[in-house]
């Protein structure tokens, strides 16, 4: 009986000892799985730790010679003996700290100088005074700054340190990526607000995404829009400073919603006119189109704004556009600290005298020929005249524009075109008696068109005083 109830105890014992032995097997592998996967986490994480077991001796200021002295031994307080400090021999490196700081893995013992060789000189001393006080303190710090690795690129990582009874510890994370992420979106943030300004704002959200957003400019051939207000100069003595702010204000509020509803790109405002380009900086197929379209929106709204300034008892206002297509120079001009969209070349300046010519013929829209090319199909127009802008030597022919062809003209609209367009070819042929008779049924039909007048005019100046043989039918404006 004795003996089997040992051989039962004998038994019991084994098995239990199997199952302990078993879950212990267990535990480790589980260990050792949970310790592989925290590495892998922080390899992943570029997250390195260090860890300093706190022991009785004094601070050691001599480590790793003159270099490290220089550095941090100012910003190191003399410690008692009493006080509880980390020496060299008690700090342990894990293998994505070796990493992080560009030295092979255990290829040289863990020291505070050789993880300060590793700190950019401009943060030595930052470093130094940081690990200062979490030593002879016990004070815990987060700190960023940089390291400097041995092939001369530079990370930035954020170390944040913990006291405990009887260690200190430090993680430390590569945090270049994010940094380069932060400063990417302020400078991207920067340029969306600059670009707001001139863009609206789909066109502005689609050139970041084209990250064509760089100082510089190209040839390209857009379209230009110059809208100037008539008699401003008279407008501004009728009115205090403060209403004349009051109401260019509201009034560019106005137009800049027009142009920016027809995908166009305010350049800048001067004065009280108003600068437009359209096909830059987003290229666009039809540009002289959305170009036209705007001006007639804007003379279109200037209608409902003037309806306002009406029941208000304000002034109205009356504009002048003109609007030309050609190859300038387009693009982010500036410095790296303020630039502004703009175009310049040629094609922008006679733009600006096609502008001031709407003054001369008393319209609300003239575009040039090469605007006119690109949009023919879908305006209507009236060919007003070819002329020699101030500064320019090659003519250029002018267009009225009145209106979408998508709104038919009236039969009497066509009928004045057409014998408009009568009287200019008896012009260009010389036949001015001709001429200043068709101009003259004109005029009696619509005595309120400033060009018909003017053209009768230069006949009349002409049927007296000749042009030369060579005289092409141009006519030099003096005017800007």
């Amino acid at each position: 009986m004795l003996l089997q109830a040992y051989a039962a105890v004998i038994s019991v014992t084994a098995l239990v000892l199997s199952v302990v032995v078993t879950e212990r097997q267990q535990s480790r592998a589980k260990l050792a799985r949970s310790e592989a996967s925290l590495a892998n986490a922080q390899r992943i994480a570029q997250l390195g730790n260090w860890d300093w077991s706190l022991n009785l001796t004094p601070i050691d200021t001599t480590i790793n010679g003159k270099a490290l002295a220089k550095t941090i031994n100012t910003a190191m307080t003399k410690a008692g003996d009493n006080t509880r400090l980390p020496d060299n021999n008690s700090l342990a490196w894990s293998n994505e700290l070796y990493t992080l700081l560009g030295y092979p893995i255990g290829s040289v013992p863990p020291s505070q100088a050789l993880f300060l060789e590793r700190v950019h000189p401009d943060d030595q001393r930052r470093v130094g005074l940081a690990w200062n006080v979490a030593r002879t303190h016990q004070k815990p710090y987060r700190l960023d700054y940089r390291l400097t690795l041995p092939d001369g690129t530079e990370r930035t990582v954020d170390e944040h340190v913990h006291i405990e009874p009887d260690r200190i510890t430090g993680t430390v994370q590569d945090i270049t990526e994010r940094k380069l992420a932060e400063a990417a979106l302020r400078e991207t943030e920067a340029v969306r607000s600059t670009m707001y300004r001139y863009l609206s704002q789909d066109l502005a959200e689609q050139l970041l995404d084209s990250k064509n957003t760089q100082l510089g400019g190209a040839r390209q051939f857009v379209s230009i829009l110059f809208a100037d207000i008539r008699s401003y100069t008279a407008l501004t003595e009728r009115l205090a400073p403060e209403e004349v702010v009051v109401l260019l204000n509201r009034y560019f509020e106005t137009m800049v919603d027009v142009i920016f509803a027809h995908r166009g790109t305010l350049d800048k405002f001067i004065g009280d006119a108003i600068m437009a380009v359209f096909g830059s900086p987003i290229p666009q197929a039809d540009h002289a189109r959305h170009a036209v379209e705007t001006a007639l929106g804007m003379q279109q709204q200037l209608t409902h704004f003037n309806q306002q300034q009406q029941r208000q008892g304000l002034p109205t206002l009356q504009i002048g556009i003109g609007i030309n297509s050609d190859d300038v120079i387009t693009g982010n001009i500036g410095s790296s600290k303020r630039m502004e969209f703009t175009a310049i070349g040629d094609g922008v300046n006679l733009t600006s005298r096609i502008e001031s010519a709407t003054k001369l013929y008393g319209c609300s829209i003239i575009i040039s020929e090469n605007t006119y090319a690109q949009c023919k199909d879908t305006i209507w127009v009236r060919e007003l005249d070819y002329v020699c802008v101030k500064g320019k030597r090659q003519p250029v022919l002018l267009y009225e524009v009145l209106g979408l062809r998508s709104q038919p003209l009236s039969p009497a609209q066509h009928e004045q075109v057409a014998l408009y367009e009568k009287g200019r070819i008896h012009y260009q042929q010389r036949k001015f008696d001709l001429a200043i008779d068709t101009f003259s049924s004109l005029l009696r039909a619509t005595p309120e068109d400033p060009a018909t007048r003017l053209y009768l005019n230069r006949c009349q100046q002409l049927q007296q005083h000749p042009p030369t043989s060579d005289w092409d039918g141009s006519w030099q404006l003096q005017e800007k």
